[in-house]
């Protein structure tokens, strides 16, 4: 296991060793409570980790990387530099550089919002369209 210089870890974080290759957290990195970084990750440098975060097993990130409290990244999975994941978010494959993230599975941050603002008013959409089926089954 490798940590650059100017890493920070908090408290009741785990960090698995790499059987064979090195499991390594990037330079000036800070990593926040209870986060588990299995075998083989590679982080780059300056990234922030909130807490309650999961990743994958031999998943590699770029430099500048934010994840939100309680994120996942999957295993074997590319993130690239400067990713940013909502709270909540799971990244279960590869990303571009530059990308705001959020949701269950990661989507553009813009596209999740737009999902969440149409959830929330589930209700409401699912009662106007059984009174349009209603009113079209009337003579």
């Amino acid at each position: 296991m490798v940590l650059e210089d100017d890493v920070e870890i908090g408290a009741g974080t785990t960090i698995d060793r790499a059987r064979f290759t090195r499991t390594v957290i990037g330079r000036g990195s800070k990593i926040d409570n209870q986060v588990q970084v299995a075998h083989n990750v590679t982080i780059g440098e300056q990234a922030l980790i909130s807490a309650q975060t999961a990743i994958g097993g031999s998943a590699q990130a770029g430099d500048h990387l934010i994840l939100g409290g309680q994120t996942g990244v999957r295993d074997n999975v590319r993130v690239g530099s400067n990713v940013t994941l909502a709270a909540r978010g799971v990244i279960t494959a590869n990303t571009k550089d530059h990308e705001l993230l959020g949701g269950m599975p990661s989507r553009p941050l813009s596209e999740w919002r737009k999902i969440q603002s149409l959830i929330n008013r589930l209700g409401e959409l699912f009662e106007r369209v059984r009174k349009l089926e209603q009113k079209k089954d009337q003579p």
